[in-house]
């Protein structure tokens, strides 16, 4: 469930919403769904996060508010809406319950909207499951855990279901290894103290 990419696409809202440093869950949902930040304006962005030693957010947080002529005014006013997307759900989600959260990320995402709109069975299962990641974040918040809680669910659920037992060698975290049976163990860079 945890691996198909509309789950992952609004788990990466929530992880960017929670950390807004989270480089990894921006590239992911920077243009998803299309809001017309091309392939060349993300190059740029991560060029002026390199260029000042920044993470993307803040890079994006420079581009937005220095207006810096490296975007196009049409490049610019898509990264305008995002920062400012970005910027109410990092609010929503100190004050709104977990799966109220949820329902905001694809209310304000227009993730639903967008895939309504494809009118075929493909997205209408994709919004179902959709449906499905709301319902589990409210078992979640019944268990009262928080988001990164649940975040770190959802990850370690991922990473437990595509262990391979065939597999002659499996890197994992310790984390992911809870539950799971080998002969044969080797722990990388432990250190005494």
């Amino acid at each position: 469930f945890y691996d198909r990419a509309e789950i992952k696409d609004a788990l990466a809202y929530a992880r960017l919403a929670n950390n807004l440093r989270d480089s990894s869950a921006m590239l992911r949902i920077i243009n998803t769904p299309p809001r017309g930040i091309g392939q060349t304006t993300i190059e740029q962005l991560q060029a002026l996060a390199s260029q000042s030693n920044l993470s993307l957010w803040e890079a994006l947080e420079q581009a937005v508010g220095a207006g810096t002529e490296a975007f196009s005014n049409r490049a610019l006013k898509a990264l305008q809406d995002f920062y400012s997307l970005m910027g109410g759900l990092a609010a929503d989600h100190e004050r709104l319950s977990l799966s109220e959260f949820f329902r905001a990320i694809l209310d304000h995402s227009h993730y639903v909207e967008v895939l309504d709109a494809e009118n075929n069975p493909a997205a209408e299962s994709r919004i179902e499951n959709l449906r499905e990641l709301v319902n589990a974040a409210a078992e979640a918040e019944e268990r009262g855990e928080r988001l990164s809680e649940f975040l770190d669910h959802a990850a370690l659920v991922s990473d437990a279901d595509s262990y391979d037992e065939r597999a002659r060698v499996t890197l994992m975290t310790l984390h992911s290894a809870k539950g799971l049976e080998f002969s044969v163990v080797f722990l990388a860079g432990m250190e005494e103290g």
